[in-house]
């Protein structure tokens, strides 16, 4: 696992068309932006857990 420290409004990229952006950090949370094309599912880990295939959210930009 790859760990990076990044500040609000800073990116990371995935591969070569995945955009993550972090958007507010408060009160222990940290709220994320993702910008990816159409064809890339974009889904959170803990609604698949829950055996949620798309948690109520498009994988895309909203």
């Amino acid at each position: 696992m790859l760990v990076l420290s990044r500040k609000e409004q800073q990116e990371i990229m995935i591969g070569e068309n995945v955009v993550v952006t972090i958007v507010k950090v408060a009160a222990g949370k940290i709220k994320l932006g993702v910008t990816a094309p159409d064809d890339v599912k974009v889904r959170r880990l803990d609604g698949l857990q829950a055996g949620n295939t798309n948690n109520g959210v498009d994988s895309h930009e909203i």
